[in-house]
C-alpha cells in the first residue's frame, strides 16, 4: 500500500472516530438523566416544600426529625463501635470463625435496626399527610431515595472526627 493510500486510510479512520466521538457526547447530552424538580437544599426541605405541609404538619414533622435524629445518631454510634471491635479483632495471632461471625452479626444487627428506624420514619411522615399529600409523597419517594443516597457522606478510609458537644462534626479539611 503506498503512501496516499495509507493518508486517505488514516483521514478516513481519524474522521469516523471524531464522529463516532460527537454522537457519543450528544447521546449522553441528550439522555442525560432528569434533575429533580426544586431538590434545592436537603430531603427535609424538598419533602416540606413539595408536599406543601401546614403549619401543624411542620411542627409535627419537625418532631418527627428530631426524634428519627436522635434515635439513629444512638445507632450510628453503636454501628462504628461494632466496626472498631470488629477490627481489634485483626491485633489477635488466631480469630475463631465463630468469633468473626459474631462480631459481623452485631454489626449487621445494627444497620438492621437503623434502615428499621428510617423505614418508621417515612411511614410516620406519610401519616402526617392528607389523602393528597399521600398521593404526592407516593410519587416522591424515589427522588426521596436518590436524595437520602446523595446526602450519606463519601466513603473514605479514615473514620470521620467525632461530634462535639453539640453533636456536630467539624468540616472536612480543604483539598489542594
Amino acid at each position: 500500500m503506498n503512501n496516499a493510500n495509507k493518508n486517505k486510510l488514516l483521514t478516513w479512520l481519524v474522521a469516523t472516530l471524531l464522529v463516532a466521538n460527537a454522537v457519543t457526547i450528544l447521546f449522553f447530552w441528550i439522555n442525560k438523566p432528569p434533575k429533580m424538580k426544586d431538590a434545592k437544599g436537603s430531603p427535609r426541605e424538598f419533602l416540606v416544600h413539595e408536599l406543601e405541609l401546614d403549619s401543624s404538619q411542620l411542627l409535627a414533622f419537625q418532631d418527627l426529625i428530631e426524634e428519627h435524629q436522635t434515635s439513629a445518631r444512638s445507632l450510628k454510634k453503636d454501628i462504628r463501635i461494632a466496626k472498631e471491635n470488629l477490627f481489634q479483632l485483626l491485633k489477635q495471632p488466631m480469630i475463631a470463625d465463630t468469633q468473626k461471625k459474631k462480631t459481623v452479626e452485631a454489626i449487621t444487627s445494627k444497620i438492621q435496626q437503623l434502615e428499621l428506624l428510617n423505614l418508621e420514619h417515612f411511614q410516620q411522615v406519610r401519616a402526617l399527610c392528607n389523602d393528597k399529600q399521600k398521593i404526592k409523597f407516593d410519587g416522591l419517594l424515589d427522588q426521596l431515595a436518590v436524595m437520602m443516597a446523595e446526602a450519606r457522606p463519601p466513603r473514605t478510609g479514615m473514620p470521620p472526627p467525632p461530634p462535639n458537644e453539640e453533636g456536630h462534626r467539624p468540616p472536612p479539611p480543604d483539598k489542594y
